[in-house]
């Protein structure tokens, strides 16, 4: 049995209302509880992600988990580990909220980096600022921990294939020493066990695809 919700609602915070496009905890922190079949109760104190689900009923089950399945076991996630939100566009029959918001978030227990390519970008201490109101984006003391969270996130971006990954995501005006990364990659989806394999054009064998920078330093 698994008890969760979609979202959650600005209600007043931060002047907003609804449920986007924003990325304040008062709609992403939302509810998860899991009981499983067997073992005891506990508190699992490190940031989930509802793509964390399935895989969590499958390892309860037993099944294994394709590579190509996005998520983690939260029963063995660890506590350190961080996870992404984003919100790209409202999939709903009207149009009163509209439009393409290319946000992504990294969230970690201790601190929350958020990158809107529209506006500007935001870093929370989230121990001793709960309610998100000082953003540390530009405060020279925290310039290591933004800089971790903004690799992290853009490894995550490239691991998954986020189909909007681009240089920009990368070219932060705060990041002083940023270069181009174009995450592009001629390679091919991982084997799911049930899909057919990717084969080279050359050779026929399965191939391992090639960064676009790598291919680019050849001539």
């Amino acid at each position: 049995m698994i008890y969760t919700s979609d979202h959650g609602e600005m209600m007043g915070a931060h002047r907003l209302i609804s449920k986007g496009a924003a990325m304040y905890d008062d709609i992403t922190r939302i509810p998860l509880i899991i009981r499983a079949p067997q073992g005891e109760a506990r508190q699992i104190n490190t940031p989930v992600s509802h793509i964390d689900l399935l895989p969590t009923m499958m390892a309860l089950a037993e099944i294994e988990k394709p590579e190509i399945l996005p998520g983690e076991n939260l029963l063995a996630a660890k506590p350190s580990r961080g996870v992404m939100v984003e919100f790209n566009r409202y999939e709903i029959e009207h149009d009163s909220f509209g439009g393409f918001i290319p946000v992504r978030c990294w969230v970690t227990d201790r601190y929350k980096l958020v990158l809107n390519l529209f506006t500007s970008d935001e870093l929370y201490d989230r121990y001793n600022d709960p309610d998100e109101l000082h953003n540390l984006i530009d405060a020279p003391e925290f310039v290591n921990v933004r800089d971790q969270m903004h690799d992290a996130l853009l490894d995550y971006m490239d691991k998954i294939r986020d189909p909007f990954r681009t240089y920009q995501w990368s070219l932060r005006p705060w990041r002083k020493d940023a270069q181009p990364r174009w995450m592009g990659a001629f390679r091919p989806r991982p084997q799911d066990g049930y899909s057919p394999v990717v084969r080279d054009y050359d050779t026929g064998l399965p191939t391992q695809g090639v960064k676009v920078e790598d291919k680019k330093q050849k001539f």
